[in-house]
């Protein structure tokens, strides 16, 4: 009885965060829990899969680089299309665009070097209208008070299905060619139905959502102020951890460990440990502590990476994979709660968030190519074993920079407050005073 009197109790207390946001911000966290299923296979899949048909690092940096190099060109097209669509229905047709060009690049026949430069820029274009519009959807429909809370939401069912999607496709994909009943080629293929399956209901699901398309004025951002210069040092560098992290967890373990089962076991372990450590940090921790969770983040990245390079065996990629998947994803929501905030303090004269998403994205690539190509002049000059072990490395030191990025914008965020507040002060005496 007091077991059921405690659950009963903890899902009221759920109940209770989960209405701190607004209706439509609930609907919109179901649709991302949607999507959520679908993007492990996005991220770690297609690599593995890009893999198993050519062993080539090469070719799986070059689909990821024609993605990043496309992405920024989904953003702007997007720009310009929410003058004549709605955002809900740009979202529903970047969700399934995308999907629909990965279960098209694997059933193509042969993949070849220009195979997945089409597919990399088809699939960075699609990406870039879905993402543009899953941020703006975002900054529309949380504020400051719940935006932390509605990242916990996030991260967290990325966590559930992160745990359960890589070890239900892993198996899929191994013991079904272990046992005769298909080829892992035909289950990639079972993959791809299903996934498109998914992204139509998840697109037609945001349709429920009752927001009004947000006005579009201006798209390129001609001038920033020096704190958001400081968040587009953060992105950048942001951009360089995540260009590799697209890939890199995926070749070293099919590489150096095992199968895709093997794969997916990995991921889920890691996401089990991360997803418990974050939705607790999400609901307990006050915004005045995101500096320090951003130093504690990196600092484990850095040991995360350091360890796979003088541990370069099955415990240091184990240890690397789940080390930086925890660190990963505290950084981005940390970063990212500063980085909504800060838009929200940039953006008094005019409704043009999107502008600054834009312009967000472009810096964020900027890292993400630079990574990648970093990896290939250290496969192509050194050996592809060097670029795997000591890449993350030598990024993780550059990402120390981010933590006085960030100590930056979160103390001149205050000095405003305080100009405000003796600025009303000085306008009611000087009142006060004229009516005399």
């Amino acid at each position: 009885m007091n077991r059921v009197g405690l659950l009963k109790r903890a899902f009221s207390n759920e109940r209770k965060q989960f209405q701190r946001l607004s209706k439509q911000g609930q609907k919109f966290a179901l649709s991302i829990f949607l999507y959520n299923i679908i993007h492990p296979i996005f991220a770690i899949f297609i690599n593995a899969f890009l893999w198993r048909q050519t062993e080539d690092v090469m070719i799986v940096a070059l689909f990821n680089l024609s993605l990043f190099c496309m992405l920024p060109v989904g953003f702007y097209i997007n720009g310009q299309l929410l003058k004549h669509f709605s955002v809900k229905n740009l979202y529903f047709a970047g969700a399934v665009f995308r999907s629909s060009l990965i279960a098209l690049l694997i059933f193509y026949p042969a993949v070849t070097q220009f195979a997945v430069i089409f597919f990399g820029l088809g699939y960075g274009l699609s990406s870039g209208i879905f993402f543009s519009n899953k941020n703006l959807l975002t900054v529309e429909l949380t504020k400051s008070s719940n935006r932390m809370y509605f990242s916990s939401l996030d991260f967290l069912s990325q966590t559930v299905n992160n745990i359960f999607i890589p070890m239900a496709l892993g198996a899929l994909l191994v013991l079904g060619s272990n046992n005769g009943l298909y080829s892992a080629q035909q289950g990639y293929y079972i993959v791809a139905i299903l996934m498109i399956s998914l992204s139509f209901y998840m697109g037609s699901a945001i349709k429920k959502i009752d927001i009004k398309t947000p006005t579009v004025a201006n798209i390129v951002l001609q001038n920033g102020s020096h704190q958001w210069n400081c968040a587009r040092g953060i992105t950048a560098l942001l951009g360089l951890l995540t260009g590799i992290s697209m890939f890199l967890p995926a070749i070293i373990v099919l590489s150096y460990v095992g199968k895709e089962d093997t794969l997916g076991l990995m991921q889920s372990v890691a996401a089990i440990i991360s997803g418990i450590i974050m939705y607790t940090i999400a609901r307990s921790i006050n915004t005045k502590y995101r500096v320090g969770m951003i130093t504690v983040s990196i600092m484990s990245l850095f040991i995360a990476s350091a360890t796979l390079a003088f541990s370069f065996n099955a415990t240091g990629i184990f240890l690397f994979i789940a080390i930086m998947t925890i660190a990963q994803q505290i950084l981005f929501a940390e970063t990212n709660s500063v980085i909504l905030d800060l838009i929200d303090r940039e953006n008094t004269d005019q409704d043009n968030k999107y502008m600054y998403i834009f312009d967000l994205e472009m810096v964020l690539n900027v890292g993400r190519v630079t990574s990648i190509m970093f990896f290939v002049f250290y496969t192509k000059n050194f050996s592809p074993d060097f670029a795997m072990q000591y890449t993350p490395l030598f990024f993780s030191v550059a990402l120390i920079a981010i933590i006085i990025l960030a100590k930056t914008i979160e103390v001149r965020a205050e000095v405003p407050l305080r100009h405000t507040e003796l600025a009303e002060s000085y306008v009611t005496k000087q009142s006060t005073i004229n009516k005399y």
